[in-house]
């Protein structure tokens, strides 16, 4: 059933385009072909005859006037409540063009991009003065602040998409992140289907030796007497328990989606929204046990950005967020996140 209701979407985008425009062009048309001496076909209905004049039709100057100014308000429109298209690339090679692709069709022609300047986001310096750069850029809304939606790709590491993600939390009321397959067609950006269409619901799954579940083991690790404790998220990949510090190896919540870990496996908005409302819950308990929570996440791009996006700085405290260094096959640096604030 989700399957054909994201169907009827997709085709609704297709073939949505503006409408405002598209009755605009008709009506000019349509007045220009009055206009020009095709002339009206008028029908008598009593007599059954059917009469042609070539007289000018007062109603060809009407449409075309009405069409006129229909073009007019949509300009205007389109310039004062443009969309955003903001590019993150954290990672060499990428496409210099942002994926203007990705976005629905009708909503392509006022679409403004935005490209953030390209670092390399597994270096811990160039992060940091990237977010402090952004910071002003997009939480105060410098280039897009009219924008009435935003839509936001990025690829890199995952404390560079996490801090991108947090810029966009409030002074954003319409922001959908895109995400990249890089196995279809070469590698390809696409919006994320709003509803999930697989047969099993998907949600965190615990990864333990003692059979507790997950509040369970919240509760034993809240009662334990360290201030700091982990969460390990393998969406993508496995937490291998040996790449966190020692002294976090045992006081860590190792969590993966019920279906086991897969690319992409959260390729929607329903799963991403479901399993970030119960990570936003998870990291609340902690918190009333521990002063900091030290975050360790294999996610795709997409997900990444929102878990940046969900923290809240009224609910949530101070987080640590790992880069996962692929040659060591271990976390070599980390970011002290709090409040906006990095420490």
């Amino acid at each position: 059933m989700k399957t054909i209701m994201n169907f009827i979407l997709k085709i609704l985008e297709l073939l949505k385009g503006d409408a405002q425009t598209k009755i605009a062009k008709y009506l000019i048309g349509s007045a220009l072909l009055l206009l020009v001496g095709i002339g009206t076909l008028k029908f008598k209905y009593k007599e059954y005859s059917l009469e042609y004049t070539d007289e000018i039709n007062i109603m060809g100057y009407l449409l075309l006037m009405i069409g006129l100014v229909m073009i007019v308000h949509r300009y205007l429109t389109i310039r004062n409540n443009p969309i955003s298209l903001v590019y993150g690339k954290g990672m060499e090679n990428m496409d210099i063009h942002s994926p203007i692709e990705a976005v629905p069709k009708y909503e392509r022609f006022d679409c403004i991009s935005l490209n953030i300047k390209e670092i390399n986001s597994y270096d811990k310096k160039a992060v940091i003065e990237d977010y402090t750069f952004n910071k002003t850029l997009l939480e105060n809304r410098i280039q897009n602040k009219n924008s009435k939606k935003v839509y936001v790709g990025a690829l890199g590491s995952f404390p560079y998409l996490f801090l991108l993600g947090n810029l966009f939390k409030n002074a954003y009321s319409n922001v959908q992140v895109l995400d990249f397959n890089r196995y279809k067609e070469g590698g390809k950006w696409y919006k994320l289907p709003l509803l999930y269409e697989g047969e099993k619901a998907i949600t965190h799954k615990i990864i333990s030796s003692n059979n507790k579940s997950i509040q369970e083991t919240i509760t034993d690790l809240n009662d334990s007497e360290n201030n700091e404790v982990g969460i390990a998220l393998g969406y993508t990949f496995s937490i291998n328990k040996n790449a966190i510090p020692k002294t976090l190896e045992e006081n860590t919540l190792y969590l993966e989606t019920s279906l086991g870990t897969e690319h992409d496996i959260l390729s929607s908005e329903e799963v991403q929204t479901k399993l970030l409302k119960e990570l936003s819950n998870f990291m609340a308990s902690l918190w009333t046990g521990h002063e900091k929570i030290h975050l360790f996440v294999s996610a795709q791009s997409s997900m990444c950005i929102n878990i940046g996006k969900m923290y809240m700085n009224n609910a949530h405290g101070k987080l640590i967020i790992y880069n996962y260094d692929n040659d060591s096959k271990s976390y070599n640096w980390s970011i002290e996140f709090n409040k906006g604030n990095l420490i």
